[in-house]
């Protein structure tokens, strides 16, 4: 199993260090070339206060049966 992860936000309390991230992934029974993340222009209004970074995407591609595929994956928000 393949993997890339790239984290889109942070939760931190009120005082201290991020406790946890949340972003977008993709998985892959075969191994992932040219991983990339993509940034995304942050459109949405912030309803969570304790959210730190910001919104993007993710990019890599695989080969299936010697054919290569272009993957991606965006997580948008219900208000863009």
């Amino acid at each position: 199993m393949s993997f890339a992860y790239v984290p889109e936000f942070g939760m931190v309390r009120r005082t201290g260090p991020i406790t946890s991230f949340f972003g977008n992934a993709i998985l892959s029974a075969e191994p992932l070339e040219g991983v990339k993340a993509v940034p995304l222009p942050d459109g949405a209004p912030r309803r969570v206060p304790n959210r730190v970074g910001g919104p993007a995407g993710l990019i890599a591609a695989a080969s299936f049966d010697r054919r290569r595929i272009t993957l991606g994956v965006v997580h948008l928000n219900s208000r863009w």
